[in-house]
């Protein structure tokens, strides 16, 4: 059960930034401005949209790499 709420959350979390980033690129190729809203209500432009989604998808991948050297480093012993 715990896996399984698990994956939906990842999911759903995926989904959202997938979204958003979608949002964000659409309005920087078409020239037209995005704007968000964070936590506390204030407006983010797009490339402050954009960076943060950048950040995001860094983060990420190098927590994704490190999940997967750990396994590696697991199954080779």
């Amino acid at each position: 059960m715990r896996q399984i709420v698990r994956v939906v959350g990842f999911t759903l979390i995926v989904v959202i930034f997938v979204g958003v980033g979608l949002a964000v690129l659409a309005a920087l190729l078409s020239g037209r401005p995005f704007y968000g809203k964070n936590y506390l209500m204030l407006d983010l432009g797009t490339y402050d949209s954009a960076l943060v989604l950048l950040i995001a998808l860094a983060a990420g991948i190098l927590i994704a790499l490190r999940w997967a050297a750990r396994k590696m480093r697991g199954r080779s012993h």
